[in-house]
């Protein structure tokens, strides 16, 4: 079954249909996104975005991941046990929330925040804690087959050198309990969230598929599709996101 989540906005009803195989008409909304299609195609009304990311394939169990894993992230997942991180699911929720406000604030990004509905009703929620304090979050949202990443965010954006060490460890082991979990649910894919193949460097973005192919997986693509049936809010949408291309461009 896939998941799907509906949103109001204002007038407009908006639904998101996520890990299906390629995009379908859906009567009464008012916006259709489908979200990590397997399939390219080019379907009538809907816009495409393509993107890249790392798959791992836990149909043979979490311990061929493990073993597939680099030494350094197998070397900080331990890490982080030893120092005595603990890990909750679904709890903190707040302040997931808030630390994906300050750090898109603090890098200077567009606003977008996931609600308070959705990373309750939606989300599962992966957060650790060291000696009572609450150092990172990973927030990943699955159907029957696939789970996939879709926020890490950490306490703070600037932290000293000791704290951002922990918060690496505590990342990667954030990660690696989300997979133990996928499995534990017998779903097939676990899929990292995304990884940048711009022919434009990216220092920031490199450092990002270091941390994830540290993970291992497969290369492969998804698709997402978008499609305003309302003419009132395709204006909108037209005239937010080139605000937002202004606003919000890199300096």
């Amino acid at each position: 079954m896939p998941l799907v989540t509906d949103k109001d906005v204002s007038i407009f009803k908006l639904r998101t249909i996520w890990f299906e195989e390629r995009p379908y008409d859906v009567k009464g909304v008012d916006s259709l996104c489908h979200m990590y299609c397997r399939e390219k195609v080019d379907e009538r009304g809907f816009a495409r975005e393509s993107l890249s990311t790392l798959v791992l394939d836990l149909t043979g169990g979490s311990d061929p991941i493990w073993s597939g894993m680099d030494n350094d992230c197998r070397k900080y997942i331990r890490r982080a046990e030893k120092e005595g991180f603990r890990v909750n699911l679904n709890t903190g929720q707040d302040q997931f929330l808030q630390m994906n406000k300050d750090f898109r604030r603090a890098k200077n990004l567009s606003p977008y925040e996931y609600s308070e509905e959705f990373v309750k009703n939606h989300g599962t929620l992966f957060t650790a804690e060291l000696n009572g304090d609450t150092l990172c979050c990973y927030l990943a949202i699955h159907d029957d087959r696939t789970m996939r990443g879709l926020q890490a965010v950490s306490t703070r954006f600037e932290v000293d050198a000791d704290r951002k060490k922990m918060i690496g460890f505590g990342n990667r082991l954030l990660v690696w309990e989300a997979i133990r979990y996928a499995e534990s649910k017998g779903i097939g894919e676990f899929d990292l969230g995304g990884y940048y193949v711009g022919e434009r460097p990216d220092a920031e973005m490199e450092g990002i598929n270091r941390f994830k192919r540290g993970f291992g997986g497969q290369l492969v693509e998804r698709h997402s599709y978008l499609k305003d049936y309302s003419i009132p809010l395709r204006l909108t949408r037209k005239a937010v996101e080139g605000w937002n291309r202004i606003r919000y461009r890199k300096k």
